[in-house]
């Protein structure tokens, strides 16, 4: 393995040495040993705040360096003032602690001209670029590279297409991204999505901040007494919260943790077992937002208690509209043996009216359920506030839910860009770039807006008239 080489030729250099209230430490933690010795080609710590993605990462940059002598590392972070504090709270003193344990120092020098960058003895350079400019991230070609937080850089799609064509230096190249995971971030599901397949160039391991064994354990109970419980859970146990500018997340995050049952707004449900004893009592509807990824949602209502269930949801990825018509209306036929309850009704955005009755004929059963489509008149923000009303109104009564088993899907479970992880945080209001005020209505990411949009249609138009009757 990579690190082994190196243990050999440059014994001191892993793991690092750091002080400790002036002890030198001669281990590091066991995440941070599992990340130094994997292969993978882009390595994705989601840990959280002082879980040791600094120390790690910087120890990552050192070893590449004696690794490829003479190659050039880029680090990115994102802006240049964050880049600075970064370079002289976190990057300058891990360089004199390994000074003052190897006996030298991995710098020759550092210029702030042109640009900021480290000379190395290795004869190779460090970049240190910010992220908000991507059109200066081509340049040379890079060997290796770090982008520092990688969820909180900006114009992350644009850094992404940017930088990879510049690793021709090395075609073994490494690109190191820790964070503290937000469902908003582009970086974050697109390394979450190579996970899922299973893509041997990346690795990744989620660790809490607690994990730091270097740190007292009271200061992490103190955490979790002074903190909210969203700040919590994104910053401590780098859970995929991220509640600024959510559009849901504190409605449905206010106590439910970790997608346990805590009087939240998840629920264990069985719909076969409950319809069968009061058919009458509930009703099944669904709601399908078209585009690239179409997202379709199938949602049992309760007209007694009213509260509405989501008990099903379906993505599809690069399909024709014919092709994800056929898709739902298969899943659709299967709700009477699943759920016991036939689908009413479908709520669907304008773009499928035009197509509707041609394809009634073609795809097997789609007849036998009522499509209607979403008109201009209903609102983006109306219907955003009813789902708010119906997560949690002011009195703290919940009125829609999320079943267990929709949490527990492969891509919700991981942290994936389902219903759940949408409505605890992932759907999001956009900035405003030059105020930095949040813009009126939620943002179209292409990643929650679809599923957040398929529940947005058949509750918004169900509800409408009881809430907002004159």
């Amino acid at each position: 393995m990579r690190t082994e080489a190196l243990r050999t030729a440059h014994p001191l250099i892993i793991p690092p040495p750091m002080e400790v209230d002036g002890r030198l430490i001669a281990e590091i933690m066991p995440h941070q040993q599992e990340a130094l010795e994997s292969d993978a080609r882009f390595k994705f710590p989601q840990w959280g705040r002082g879980g040791g993605k600094t120390v790690y990462g910087i120890t990552e940059l050192v070893s590449l360096a004696h690794q490829w002598p003479g190659e050039i590392g880029l680090v990115i972070a994102q802006t240049g003032p964050i880049l600075e504090k970064w370079r002289i709270g976190k990057l300058e003193p891990y360089l004199r602690w390994f000074e003052k344990v190897n006996g030298y120092r991995i710098e020759r020098r550092f210029r702030r001209t042109p640009f900021p960058r480290y000379e190395l003895i290795t004869g190779g350079e460090w970049w240190l670029l910010p992220s908000d400019h991507p059109d200066k991230i081509p340049g040379p070609d890079y060997a290796y590279g770090m982008i520092e937080e990688a969820s909180t850089c900006l114009n992350q799609r644009a850094i992404w297409e940017a930088l990879l064509p510049t690793f021709r230096a090395r075609p073994e190249f490494t690109l190191i991204l820790p964070t503290t995971p937000r469902p908003d971030s582009y970086i974050v599901q697109h390394c979450l999505e190579r996970m899922r397949e299973k893509d041997p160039d990346y690795w990744s391991s989620k660790e809490a901040s607690y994990v730091n064994t270097f740190l007292d354990p009271e200061f992490w109970g103190l955490m979790k007494k002074e903190l909210s419980l969203e700040m919590y859970q994104q910053e401590i146990e780098a859970d995929m919260v991220a509640v600024e500018g959510a559009v849901y997340g504190r409605s449905f995050l206010a106590d439910v943790c970790k997608g346990d049952l805590r009087g939240g707004n998840i629920m264990n449900f069985d719909p076969r077992k409950t319809t069968k004893r009061e058919p009458s009592r509930y009703r099944l509807i669904g709601g399908v937002d078209w585009g690239k990824e179409t997202s379709f949602v199938a949602i049992v209502q309760d007209v007694v208690a009213d509260i509405d269930i989501i008990v099903d949801e379906l993505c599809l990825d690069d399909m024709t509209i014919e092709m994800a018509t056929v898709a739902i209306t298969k899943r659709i036929r299967e709700y009477p043996e699943r759920l016991g309850l036939d689908m009413v009704q479908v709520w669907t955005d304008p773009n499928g009216k035009d197509w509707n009755k041609s394809l009634q004929r073609k795809v097997p059963g789609m007849c036998r359920v009522r499509w209607n489509w979403i008109g201009p008149t209903v609102k983006v923000a109306v219907g955003v506030e009813i789902i708010q009303r119906r997560l949690r109104d002011a009195e703290g009564n919940r009125r829609l839910f999320i079943s267990k088993d929709v949490v527990a899907m492969p891509h919700n479970a991981s942290g994936g860009r389902g219903t759940f992880q949408g409505l605890r945080g992932g759907y999001r209001y956009a900035k405003f770039l030059a105020s930095g005020a949040f813009r009126p209505e939620p943002l179209k990411d292409g990643w929650f807006d679809h599923f957040m949009d398929a529940i947005r249609y058949p509750l918004a138009n169900v509800h409408l008239k009881t809430i907002y009757q004159p």
